[in-house]
């Protein structure tokens, strides 16, 4: 599972200020942190061809979600308290809850004047739960922010796949707000900002204690956000591509409707609950003759499935969902060494 991924979702809250006509200052009291808020979002499956633009401004930025192909995502603001994750989050002041499929999904913020702080989140399924704390917690915005105004923040968190096997995560990043304007997308117009965040991550795999593998993949985020509505739009860069300008896109996500006034230009996201996981090492049989995508803990698709054998040697131990493209209940994968 790889956290900026879900993250680059869950970016979506971050609200931004705006004056008509004027550069916009993202001040705390226009963050979205009203419990029973609810946003909607197109995600994209696999990879897309955009446009991100350039820096500075004014810009307008158009997102078409017409010839996507993913299915939408609703997001609820809740308390912390109604999670199954209070005792790991004390925090916490705000809870944003995800249905993803055979799972829900729980992403903790804390706010003050200062910042806006990441504190982690946790996942749900029908037979389990589990949570992934940010050690120390990390720095989603600093505020007030304005144009130029930058920062830098780093965490790391744990995933456990078995007793003796894990991947600790670490991410540093360093984020800008290097652009304003208009974003134009289903939900609505809107003045907007955007946030450039440059992620460098490095993933270590430990067996029995010991490490044995590790990688280091860079990428960059956009986010598009204004105020009251949060996050707008945010597209994410292949992994090992830190182009300020990239074409290729491994995530997009656009919103298409939100409670403060926006307006809804499509339906729920399937709720599926699938059979027991299965456990594998190395390859995962496909039965049934039809393809299927691999999702991690976060959402995000990490590899596409055919009938028969699949290798699956290059994902990293952890849980996985698998989705079949044609229909169908969805069920649990658990990669193992």
């Amino acid at each position: 599972m790889v956290v900026t991924r879900f993250f680059a979702a869950a970016c979506c809250y971050l609200a931004l200020a705006t004056g008509v006509g004027a550069q916009i200052t993202i001040e705390a009291s226009e963050v979205p942190q009203t419990v029973g808020d609810s946003f909607r979002f197109k995600y994209n499956q696999g990879t897309s061809t955009v446009d991100v633009g350039q820096p500075g401004g004014p810009h307008t930025w158009v997102f078409d979600t017409a010839s996507y192909t993913g299915y939408v995502l609703t997001t609820t603001h809740v308390d912390p308290d109604s999670t199954p994750f209070p005792a790991v989050f004390p925090d916490a002041g705000i809870a944003m809850r995800e249905p993803r499929g055979p799972m829900t999904l729980y992403v903790f913020r804390g706010l003050d004047t200062g910042q806006v702080t990441d504190y982690g989140f946790g996942a749900e399924t029908e037979d389990t739960a589990f949570a992934r704390v940010f050690s120390p917690p990390g720095v989603h915005i600093d505020l007030p922010a304005t144009l130029g105004t930058s920062w830098q923040t780093a965490y790391s968190y744990t995933d456990t796949a078995d007793d003796t096997t894990w991947t600790v995560y670490d991410d540093g990043l360093d984020c800008t707000v290097d652009g304003w304007g208009t974003i134009v997308c289903p939900s609505g117009t809107y003045p907007c900002l955007r946030v450039n965040y440059l992620t460098v991550e490095v993933r270590t795999t430990y067996v029995n204690g010991s490490p044995q593998w590790a990688d280091t993949v860079p990428y960059r985020r956009y986010l598009w956000g204004s105020e009251y509505i949060g996050g707008a739009a945010v597209v994410q860069s292949m992994e090992d591509d830190t182009s300020t300008v990239f074409t290729q896109a491994d995530l997009v996500m656009v919103q298409v409707y939100a409670s403060t006034g926006a307006v809804a230009e499509a339906g729920p996201a399937p709720a599926v609950r699938g059979p027991g996981a299965t456990v594998v090492r190395g390859v995962l049989p496909l039965a049934g003759g039809r393809p299927a995508e691999l999702f991690d803990a976060s959402g995000r698709k990490v590899m596409d499935l055919a009938p028969g054998d699949n290798d699956v040697r290059q994902l990293a131990p952890d849980v996985y969902f698998l989705r079949p493209e044609a229909g169908g209940p969805a069920g649990k994968v658990i990669v193992q060494r």
